[in-house]
């Protein structure tokens, strides 16, 4: 028999065209139990990124209708049959009239949007996959803003007749409100009521769904500042599970409003999953605008803090941050006047010139006195000085060890009223924008620093003048460029180092700097015995040689070990450390070479000497160049004429040193972590060739000190 019809051969009735029933039969993936990879890969593969229309314009529109009709339905549910009161308008959203928005496409969308039939998970997947690939000319916002738009018009429809029933009682609402089923839902509280539960769920998924979109369309808005951690959040992924909420809340609606018989549908799945992804996306977006604005207020305080006709609005940001205006929260504590709280205006109205002490909470006493030194027994005794300058301790709380720090921010004006400091003291700051300055613009690593007003710019910079303070003390106030430089420059920059020493042998230190013709080694190394040792038969050489008739006591040499013991070793290369940091990038003479050539003595393992006469530093050296300088005295010796000493041990040591340049160690200088970034690198203070530049890590398991770090 011939089954060949005008269109081709004819196929039996119940037949299905090749391969749709495999299709059909296959199961289908609930999006609950696959990974959101494959779900990203099924997506990818139904939808593009590509389309023109303004999801912008089209998002206010869907979100003045969601929710005001989710007002409507939590007043409704609360107050139940009553009338809602009426509501004032969202001013924020205003729709725009001239959008071209594409109705029919939202009304397929509508038609996938509810399935009273089978509102199972699996089919919800189906009908999001259809949705994403008939929307495939659109970019992905706009598939989102569009799902919502279809799902709005139908929920703000239903809930708009509703109030209109209620309110107004004409034909028209009340037949609209019947055909929509309202009226199974709304027309009596016993009905309401009973379905309390549900109503609630749905009104709070599709509240959550919408805050959802509106933040990532906020992350969005933040690519430009934020490129690589934006990039890192799966925006489609989080679109997809719009989507589908929305298909489940309008499939819900159909479900409540409908007197048929419908599976259940429960709507928790959704739920929990749109929470949890709405929480993680509100904590990023909290933290990016907290970044941004932590950045536009760290850009302004760089701004302002090189301006010099600005310092009273620098210190203000700088010490309460974006509480800066706020004349309340501007309090600074008073310590000489009971540790009163007084306004930061005290000190800025009166054009002081401040030391600004930054510090952690567990700065050492001893660092403390050093600042309570210079205003109780220098500033405190002048009327002038009182009225020129002024000390600030700025405490720096650490964000990492909260409990820690909170305790001890507690105890702060116990602190200072123990410590007597009769200066002031703001709250401890913690704020990003101005810890992240102190690092970048002061060079703050933990270490305490002062910063003070640099003389030539008018405006506040840390010029490591700490170390200028503890080393120099109170002979180099005000502590400017000028003082240090004068203290330097003249090499008298050994004997500081020993300034509260107790005594050595029958003498103080300070009594032998004042004889003139008084020297002085300073010597060290971890060969203590030894190297003590070969000091004094070296002493006694050049005394036999050069003073003779030790009763006129013409010629004298004294020997100082700063080693000798641990404290004053530690104190001395503490303050040596300060010493070569306030010198890294002045420019290069004979001081900064002295100090960088005994700075890398610190850890020689046969010993190191440093020459003095009085109270001058004349060279610094080594053991080795030492000990071939002595193997060879008679060679210069004979040169010496009176007084003149140290003219031909500089001379001859300098000479020597050039020749043992391949016999030695190489040099090493180790950078302290608080040290200001070197411009221009450092020069080898032995042979004054570049130095290679290395990076080298250490610990000496010191745990008796918590030491915070800052956070970037």
């Amino acid at each position: 028999m011939n089954t060949k019809g005008a269109s081709g051969s004819a196929k039996p009735a119940d037949a299905k065209p090749a391969g749709s029933a495999t299709n059909n039969d296959a199961p289908k993936p609930s999006p609950f139990k696959i990974s959101d990879e494959q779900i990203k890969e099924q997506i990818f593969k139904a939808h593009g990124n590509d389309g023109t229309l303004a999801a912008d314009s089209l998002f206010p529109i869907v979100v003045n209708i969601l929710k005001r009709s989710t007002q409507i339905v939590d007043d409704l549910v609360k107050g139940y049959a009553k009338v809602p009161p009426a509501k004032t308008e969202d001013t924020q959203n205003v729709p725009t009239a001239n959008i071209n928005i594409p109705i029919c496409t939202l009304k397929d969308i509508r038609f996938e949007l509810s399935c009273c039939k089978d509102p199972q998970p699996e089919t919800a997947h189906e009908r999001t996959l259809k949705i994403l690939t008939n929307l495939k000319a659109y970019s992905w916002d706009a598939t989102a803003v569009l799902t919502l738009a279809a799902f709005s018009s139908e929920f703000g429809d239903f809930w708009l007749l509703v109030e209109l029933e209620k309110s107004n009682h004409n034909n028209l609402s009340k037949s609209l409100a019947i055909l929509k089923g309202a009226s199974n839902l709304t027309s009596t509280a016993e009905i309401l009521q009973a379905r309390k539960t549900a109503v609630i769920a749905l009104n709070d998924l599709i509240k959550d769904t919408l805050e959802l979109t509106d933040i990532i369309f906020q992350l969005e808005n933040l690519s430009s500042d934020f490129p690589i951690e934006i990039a890192k959040i799966p925006k489609e992924t989080d679109i997809y599970w719009i989507m589908i909420a929305v298909i489940a809340c309008g499939s819900k609606v159909a479900i409540l409003t409908s007197t048929e018989e419908i599976k259940p549908l429960d709507l928790s799945p959704y739920a929990d999953k749109i929470k949890a992804v709405l929480t993680t996306r509100k904590g990023k977006l909290t933290d990016l605008l907290l970044k941004k604005a932590e950045g536009a207020f760290y850009s302004d305080l760089v701004k302002v803090s090189k301006i010099r006709t600005k310092d009273p609005e620098f210190l203000a940001k700088l010490f309460f941050g974006k509480d800066y205006a706020d004349d309340n929260a501007k309090l600074i504590i008073d310590e000489s006047n009971n540790c009163n709280k007084v306004v930061l205006n005290v000190l800025t109205d009166k054009t002081k010139t401040l030391f600004i002490l930054v510090s952690y909470l567990d700065i050492f006493d001893d660092d403390l006195d050093i600042l309570k030194l210079i205003q109780t027994e220098k500033i405190a005794k002048d009327q002038k000085l009182q009225e020129q300058y002024g000390i600030v301790w700025m405490p720096i709380v650490d964000e990492n060890q909260p409990e820690y720090y909170q305790k001890m921010a507690k105890d702060i004006v116990n602190r200072v009223r123990t410590n007597k400091m009769e200066g002031f003291v703001v709250k401890p700051v913690s704020h990003q924008a101005t810890l992240k300055f102190l690092k970048k613009e002061w060079n703050f690593k933990g270490s305490p620093i002062v910063a003070v007003k640099d003389e030539d710019k008018g405006i506040y910079v840390n010029r490591n003048t700490f170390y200028t303070i503890s080393i120099l003390g109170l002979e180099a106030f005000p502590f400017d460029k000028r003082k240090e430089t004068e203290f330097i420059n003249a090499m008298k920059w050994m004997i500081p180092l020993f300034k509260d020493y107790s005594d050595v042998g029958d003498d103080k230190l300070s009594t032998w700097v004042k004889m003139e013709n008084n020297y002085i080694f300073i010597f060290g190394g971890k060969d203590k015995t030894g190297w003590a040792k070969d000091m004094k038969e070296k002493r006694e050489t050049m005394l036999k040689v050069l003073n003779p008739d030790r009763t006129k006591g013409t010629f004298t040499i004294k020997l100082l070990d700063v080693e000798q013991n641990l404290d004053t070793k530690e104190r001395f290369w503490k303050r040596l450390e300060g010493l070569f940091i306030t010198k890294i990038n002045h420019y290069d003479d004979r001081p900064k070479q002295q100090i960088q050539r005994l700075y890398s003595y610190k850890n020689e393992e046969r010993g190191w000497f440093a020459l003095n006469k009085g109270d001058e530093t004349i060279i610094v050296g080594n053991r080795t160049s030492f000990s071939k300088m002595m193997d060879e005295f008679d060679k210069w010796s004979g040169k010496i004429r009176p007084q003149e000493f140290e003219v031909a041990f500089r001379d001859y040591h300098e000479k020597t040193l050039t020749t043992l340049w391949g016999q030695m160690n190489c040099s090493r200088v180790d950078i302290p972590k608080n040290a200001p970034k070197v411009k221009e690198g450092i020069k080898c203070p032995e042979c004054d060739h570049e130095m290679e530049m290395s990076i080298r890590y250490n610990c000496c398991h010191n745990f008796s000190r918590v030491i915070p770090i800052l956070r970037t």
